[in-house]
């Protein structure tokens, strides 16, 4: 056993890669054993040992009496561990891992590393109630119900990769496969011809990081242009942010057009830009600049200021630069605002990662940036700044998490009337077709901005996931996430009192907000993701997906399906077009992407349509009711799309005497908005209720949700509607003339009309 420790650690230094040995079993007597050699090679270096329960674990003790530099966490910490470097990692899988916290975990080793994973014997590893399991297990189901797929899969993987050792009770049940040659980096050259000063590119760990500092300070003398900086994990990219910060920080020592150099930085979370602020106060101190840091989110030095901003507060910024880290965890619709920002925005991504993919940010984004960007320039950096290019470790990760997973090739001139639907089991696509699991998961990840391992796990092994798939040829075309979900008993009762269960979203939502608990008994499908293949998106494949799925569902006596996303006027426009219900938009946007989560649904009984029938018509009175506030910051044509689904009806609209002579004196005559919000809005509210209205342009109706139902201020409307707030206070008053006109006919006195228009008139002619 030491003997092929030591090949492990020989090979990891030789190639300068990372290697990986699996202790299972008796794993606190072989770790005894093998942390000896590892301690000598790594005598002084850096050790990560991160567990689910640390108080009294025995391999923490042993790890104290060594000589390397200890460090130990819960796996609660695993992304604030992103951005940290170490030399060895020792996790203690024998609860399981999450797999989003394996993932990140491993990345924080560099080459040459070794990473040391303590688990239960092979086979008990493969069937144990993991961490995974006690996350999603929802109600009905009970842990024992969970599938124990993903530990199957995640022993298969390691027994095929050329990196990993494997010992069971000190047997050697799998060696590595030791390389003979190894993958040199490439040398750095630092350019003649440059900008930034030379001692910044000598803090450069790969040529990458030299071309796109060269490449960038181009961009930075035009001064305007947007780049686009992409790469895999691990490849530098925010740290050669932060020296690029650093650099420019020095240039403008030489150049006065910047009294102060304003930079903002997004990015989905605070921690992800980290590394870029490491890495400025590291170049500021390089080229011999004082930094001043104000607070955890701005950092100033010389003549730049250097502030942190979620990516939905960022689009009401202004900046000299913008900068935005993992945009492919940003919705589009941000990362378009953006833009708006900064006459200079760089944009960096991971294509593949546990962040998020890059695959949507790739196709629809940047597509669009190609076309409508004069001066844009996008670089790829390929060369791993911690290890070696060809490392075996980073092959078994991309493979155990499907993190290279890709669409299928497929010819786009497909007959919609040769597709076929089916059901998948997981198990079939893990052990009997690999090609046809990555394909599927292809489309999830081209489709969907979000993504982690963690869904994968879920698919893997929740008892109420499961996948349907459209099929071309037998080549994926589509791809279905579904969540069984009702069929409560006796626990929807509970929820209604007040109770909390994880899971069931849906069922939930209905219970408590609209406190109907005889809803939890419907059985019914949550549609987790739908998803189509990016060369066929606009064909109604998705819609015809949807078709097939319900089929199945009514066959199979389900009562409903519905589905919980982020809204936006597309989404919501495929939704609708394909008769579901708005039901249910959460009070809070999404401080991250601006979103406001939506439930939309499609009765598949009569019965349950009762209940949807009373739960839609509560909900048009409440959306309408909570325009000014929680949706005050929902968009208007957003609200407009909701607003345009409800089913109108014959309302009565009851108004004193007073209040509509107040109302057409706003009308027609001299008194303003704000001395008639109270009618206005009375009417306002009763044109979009009601099946009788005035004939109103998408502005008008746009102008009165945001005025009048959300009372945003004239200064918004001037922004949101790229227009002056005198057309928009005109526009509105026409769009109120309209409407008096139309209710008010037979109320008001027409010669009364006629002469305040004229004093209206005549009191404007003064002015």
């Amino acid at each position: 056993m030491l003997d092929e420790v030591k090949k492990c650690i020989l090979d990891a230094k030789r190639n300068k890669e990372r290697r990986l040995i699996v202790l299972a079993g008796n794993a606190r007597e072989m770790f005894k054993l093998c942390i000896n050699p590892i301690e000598r090679e790594f005598k002084g270096k850096k050790l990560c040992f991160v567990s689910s329960e640390l108080n009294g674990n025995a391999f923490v003790e042993i790890l104290r009496n060594t000589d390397m530099e200890c460090e130990f966490f819960h796996y609660d910490a695993s992304e604030d561990l992103l951005g940290t470097t170490f030399d060895i990692l020792v996790m203690d899988m024998r609860l399981g891992v999450l797999p989003n916290d394996f993932g990140r975990l491993i990345s924080i080793v560099r080459g040459p590393g070794i990473i040391l994973l303590l688990v239960p014997e092979m086979e008990k590893f493969k069937n144990i109630i993991t961490l995974l399991h006690k996350k999603f297990v929802v109600y009905p189901y009970e842990f024992e119900d969970a599938r124990r797929n993903f530990n199957r899969w995640f022993v298969e993987k390691l027994f095929e990769s050329r990196g990993v050792a494997i010992f069971e009770n000190g047997e050697i049940i799998k060696r590595i496969t030791p390389k003979k040659k190894s993958v040199l980096r490439e040398k750095i050259e630092i350019p003649e011809d440059r900008i930034f000063d030379r001692k910044i590119y000598k803090l450069c760990l790969t040529p990458d990081q030299v071309n796109f500092l060269s490449m960038s300070a181009n961009i930075l003398k035009r001064r305007r242009g947007v780049f686009v900086l992409t790469s895999h994990r691990g490849r530098g990219k925010s740290s050669v942010l932060g020296l690029m910060l650093a650099a420019i920080s020095k240039y403008l020592e030489r150049n006065e057009k910047y009294e102060t150099f304003n930079v903002n930085v997004t990015s989905p979370r605070l921690r992800n830009v980290l590394e870029l602020f490491r890495f400025f106060k590291r170049g500021c101190k390089k080229l011999g600049m004082e930094f001043r840091e104000k607070s955890k989110n701005e950092i100033t030095s010389e003549r730049i200021r250097i502030e942190y901003l979620s990516p939905n507060e960022v689009r009401f910024s202004r900046a000299d630069l913008l900068i935005v880290d993992e945009a492919a965890s940003i919705p589009i619709k941000l990362l378009l605002a953006s833009l708006k920002v900064s006459p200079i925005v760089f944009y960096s991504t991971t294509i593949h990662g546990y962040e998020g993919c890059g695959r949507v940010f790739q196709i629809r984004f940047l597509e669009k940036l190609r076309k409508k960007t004069s001066n844009f320039l996008e670089y790829e950096m390929t060369e791993p700044i911690r290890y070696s290019k060809d490392d075996e470790i980073e092959k078994f990760l991309f493979r155990v998490l499907l993190l290279d997973a890709e669409p299928p090739d497929i010819d786009p001139e497909i007959n919609l009337g040769d597709i076929r639907y089916e059901r998948v089991k997981i198990e079939n696509l893990l052990f009997r077709n690999e090609k046809l699991l990555k394909e599927i998961f292809g489309i999830f990840i081209n489709a969907h901005y979000r993504n982690n391992p963690n869904d994968f796990g879920v698919i893997c092994d929740a008892p109420h996931h499961s996948i349907r798939i459209l099929k071309f040829k037998n080549i994926p075309i589509a791809s279905i996430q579904l969540a069984e979900e009702g069929s409560l008993g006796e626990v929807a009762y509970e929820m209604y009192l007040g109770r909390i269960y994880s899971g069931n979203l849906i069922p939930d939502r209905v219970i408590k907000h609209y406190r109907i608990p005889e809803f939890g008994r419907f059985k019914g499908k949550r549609i987790v993701r739908i998803a189509v293949h990016p060369s066929l998106f606009g064909r109604g494949i998705g819609s015809k997906a949807l078709k097939f799925l319900e089929n199945e569902l009514r066959d199979n006596g389900y009562d409903w399906v519905g589905a919980s996303f982020g809204a936006t006027p597309k989404l919501l426009n495929f939704w609708l077009r394909n008769n579901y219900r708005i039901i249910h938009i959460s009070p809070m946007e999404n401080p991250v992407t601006g979103e406001f989560s939506t439930i939309v649904i499609k009765p598949l009984s009569d019965n349950c349509k009762k209940y949807l029938d009373m739960v839609e018509d509560e909900f048009r009175i409440k959306f309408i009711d909570s325009l000014v506030d929680p949706y005050f910051n929902l968009e208007t044509d957003l609200a407009l799309k909701i607003l345009s689904s409800f089913k109108t009806r014959d309302e009565k609209l009851e108004m004193s005497e007073i209040q509509w002579k107040r109302f057409f004196a706003y009308a027609f005559s001299s008194l303003t908005l704000e001395t008639c919000r109270d009618v206005a809005y009375k009417i306002a509210r009763h044109y979009f209720l009601s099946n009788k209205k005035p004939r109103l342009s998408r502005l008008q109706e746009e102008i009165l949700i945001a005025k009048v139902l959300q009372a945003k201020p004239w200064s918004y409307l001037r922004k949101e509607f790229k227009k002056k707030s005198t057309f928009l206070m005109v526009e509105l008053r026409e769009t109120i003339r309209k409407l008096a006109e139309y209710y008010g006919n037979g109320i008001y006195d027409k010669e009364e009309r006629k002469k305040m228009l004229q004093y209206r008139r005549l009191i404007r002619d003064r002015k």
